[in-house]
């Protein structure tokens, strides 16, 4: 049976520069049958320049699950294994990912990001 999903704190809003990508290390628990383990996973947050618009991406590639990476000169993910590469909006822009970045739920709370985690 899958996991139940869980809210997990990034920091205050106010910390996330409009308009710029940061990644953040998330350390959950992760239960497994009889056994419980810890899971860090980078969770790659973009807030709007024009507004407090968060999105919450998931790390992993689209095409084979290897991990992307924000690239600040550039302005886009890459995953190095095999040359995708996806916009500031998650979208596919060049390699062989089928879909666009996968997205966190996300909710801001008493000036809070939270983004939900399984």
């Amino acid at each position: 049976r899958k996991a139940p999903k869980q809210w997990h704190s990034l920091g205050r809003l106010d910390t996330f520069v409009p308009g710029k990508v940061t990644t953040i290390s998330v350390q959950h628990d992760v239960i497994n049958g009889f056994y419980k383990s810890q899971k860090i996973e980078p969770v790659m947050v973009y807030r709007s320049s024009n507004s407090n618009d968060v999105v919450a991406y998931n790390s992993r590639c689209t095409h084979l699950g290897c991990t992307v990476h924000w690239d600040d000169t550039k302005q886009i993910f890459l995953c190095a294994c095999h040359g995708g590469a996806f916009d500031v909006n998650g979208n596919v822009k060049t390699g062989p990912p089928p879909r666009p970045l996968d997205r966190y739920a996300v909710k801001v709370e008493k000036g809070s990001l939270y983004v939900e985690l399984a």
